[in-house]
């Protein structure tokens, strides 16, 4: 079976938990933290390997300026202050290879090399799929936005020196957790914005 990746979130403005709308700027972000949540974009429950995406959507309302985002400058702060690190959505796909290696070893084992061969080039095409599955839902490292234009995609946070998390620590990482940015508006500089997160809930069920 091949890797078959699903739709970017339809999510519409009033379905966003956390959003700052002015004449300048209308930004949306929604963090992916619960489980169904992750699995139908990602078909896998990132938070159990300590990750968290966070869905971002910027719209330019500048008559005649652009801006711009660096991918790098966006932070998340857990609530007692741990930065958690931004990593490429190639790294995280990566995470689920071991899995596919797992199967294919145990394929070869029972049913002789040559399935297991079979099996094993199959897990890395599904590998190669699910990076740039990742990798085309992933903000671009730095994005510059059109006077009335909007951008979207994910930026994955990483918990640091961790590879599993249970629910309920992942859960209290994220309430009362901080997101920042910094958005550069041509000829004006920097433009700082913070906010703060509450409990784990599903877009889709507001």
């Amino acid at each position: 079976c091949g890797y078959h990746a699903k739709p970017m979130p339809q999510i519409s403005a009033p379905q966003f938990l956390y959003k700052i709308e002015s004449d300048r700027l209308q930004i949306y972000v929604e963090p992916f933290d619960t489980e169904d949540e992750c699995k139908k974009v990602f078909q896998h429950n990132l938070n159990k390997n300590a990750y968290i995406p966070i869905f971002l959507r910027i719209k330019n309302n500048y008559e005649d300026l652009e801006i711009k985002i660096d991918r790098d400058n966006l932070r998340f702060y857990s609530n007692d202050g741990l930065e958690f690190v931004n990593v490429h959505g190639s790294r995280v796909a990566r995470t689920y290879d071991v899995e596919g290696s797992l199967k294919s070893t145990l394929t070869g084992f029972i049913f002789g090399a040559m399935s297991g061969m079979f099996s094993a080039l199959q897990e890395q095409e599904k590998n190669r799929a699910r990076e740039q599955d990742f990798e085309s839902k992933e903000l671009s490292p730095l994005e510059a936005i059109i006077p009335g234009g909007f951008e979207e995609g994910f930026v994955y946070f990483r918990k640091p020196d961790e590879k599993l998390i249970g629910k309920k620590e992942f859960e209290s990482c994220v309430d009362g957790a901080q997101f920042s940015m910094e958005i550069f508006v041509d000829s004006q500089g920097k433009e700082n914005y913070l906010l703060k997160f509450s409990k784990v809930s599903n877009w889709f069920e507001r």
